[in-house]
């Protein structure tokens, strides 16, 4: 009959659990977080303007058809216009 030492044997089995399960709460910290992917309808978006003459000075007085925004390459209907007197900073 042979004698199998079960300490060693033991210490190795809760080594290895140990370190499972240190594995198993630290994988989860070292991926990057993935973050939701929202989609949307938008029905208005609001583009700020500064246009300014050659010399750099703002222009005032511009109205709805001095300007053209486009999307891919297709021209959008402007459906609100309003000039603001504010500062603005680039």
């Amino acid at each position: 009959m042979r004698t199998v030492a079960t300490g060693n044997a033991g210490e190795k089995r809760l080594k290895w659990a140990a370190l499972a399960l240190a594995a198993a709460f630290v994988a989860p910290l070292a991926l990057p977080a993935q973050q939701p992917t929202i989609r949307a309808d938008v029905e208005a978006v609001i583009v700020n303007v500064l246009v300014t003459d050659r010399n750099g000075r703002p222009m005032a007085g511009l109205e709805r058809d001095d300007f053209r925004i486009y999307e891919d390459k297709v021209e959008q209907e402007i459906t609100s216009f309003f000039a603001v007197d504010a500062p603005f900073s680039v």
